[in-house]
């Protein structure tokens, strides 16, 4: 069955129209990974499906995940709700916004999204007119909200003075449960970083920025203590594997081709990420320092290969499953065990020596 998106989409002029997106199925192994597969089922003795079973066929783990990913859906009911917002002298570099949002929704068919979302692009000249759209469209309550928590800089913090450029972006959930999506428009490509092209040309960005929506949804206005909230490898890690599994579920070669890049610094550095060092990291990362001690960049990164891990073993609806047990004030690793079956304790040995092994063995 065919989902249909509807979008409004407002730059110079106000334009709305209907997406039509076929729903992805299975995605096939390339050369390399055939060993994942059999002629007579997709998801055989190879693929792990429990936690005790992830060290022994890690191997597998990268297929099985995008497999659960692509997995084809009887019926998917999904309407797009976005409002896509153009600086007077701003051009993206990407302009399927719906297609992007779209290819999430379809990975969470139980789920909630925004009743709107509003996705804001602009470079350095146009800030501030991001601002002040920003500031038309929440209430002034709202707008505090987001300054407190946005250290004063809500649309600012996307961009740089010394550069006159805007690269950054964020995800924002008002109170009234609107989403917003704040994406500095860079006005060049970063030619030394390894995903620019993925990141800002493929829908990447606006699948990892929505799906950080997706995840407000059952925490925001809850009232939440800091520790109620998900560590930073579950939110940030989550958005980034989620954003290749969305936009790439349909080609095994192009998930492999972004996860590989996207971990060039963890190659670079594997003689430091060992067993104990990440079994250290995930322990730390659920304390009241939220393991401030380590690079906050390794949530993306690092974090997506923790969660690839999760969703060859339960699949991707249990990340938003989390979100929802942290929203009860539970504790992360109550949490944790509801979700997936396995204590925090247990499960932290078997995600570091599965994640250690495979940056070890991989180059």
């Amino acid at each position: 069955m065919n989902v249909k998106a509807k979008v409004k989409l407002l730059a110079a002029i106000g334009l709305s129209f209907s997406l039509s997106i076929p729903i992805y199925t299975a995605t096939a192994a390339p050369k390399g990974f055939t060993d994942c597969t059999s002629s007579n089922s997709s998801l055989n003795k190879k693929l792990p499906t429990t936690f005790q079973e992830a060290i022994s066929k890690r191997k597998c783990i990268p297929f099985a995940a995008l497999q659960r990913m692509g997995a084809k859906k009887e019926s998917i009911t999904a309407l797009v709700q976005v409002e896509v917002l153009i600086g007077p002298n701003t051009k993206p570099w990407f302009n399927k916004v719906p297609a992007a949002l779209q290819s999430v929704l379809q990975l969470f068919p139980n789920s909630s999204q925004p009743q709107m979302s509003y996705f804001i692009y602009y470079n350095f000249k146009d800030a501030a007119w991001a601002k002040k759209k920003l500031q038309s469209l929440v209430s002034p309550n709202e707008y505090e909200n987001f300054l407190r928590n946005e250290n004063g800089r809500v649309t600012e913090s996307n961009c740089e003075e010394v550069r006159k450029d805007c690269f950054g972006s964020k995800a924002l959930t008002a109170g009234s449960g609107t989403g917003f999506v704040l994406l500095g428009v860079p006005n060049a490509l970063n030619n030394g970083d390894p995903v620019a092209d993925y990141r800002f040309k493929a829908g990447m960005l606006e699948a990892h920025e929505f799906f950080h929506l997706l995840q407000d949804i059952p925490l925001v206005g809850k009232g939440l203590e800091p520790l109620d909230w998900p560590p930073g490898w579950v939110t940030e890690g989550g958005a980034e594997y989620i954003q290749n599994g969305a936009i790439n579920k349909g080609s095994f070669k192009k998930y492999l081709d972004f996860r590989s890049r996207d971990s060039s610094n963890l190659y670079q550095m594997k003689w430091l990420y060992t067993e104990k060092y990440l079994a250290e990291y995930l322990r730390q990362s659920i304390t009241e320092n939220r393991g401030s001690q380590y690079n906050s960049w390794l949530s993306y990164n690092l974090g997506s290969r923790f969660i690839e891990v999760l969703v060859a073993i339960k699949g991707q609806e249990s990340l938003l499953q989390l979100n929802y047990e942290l929203s009860t004030k539970i504790g992360f690793k109550q949490a944790f065990e509801k979700v997936y079956g396995i204590s925090w304790n247990k499960a932290v040995p078997i995600l570091a020596k599965v994640v250690a092994k495979d940056l070890t063995e991989t180059s």
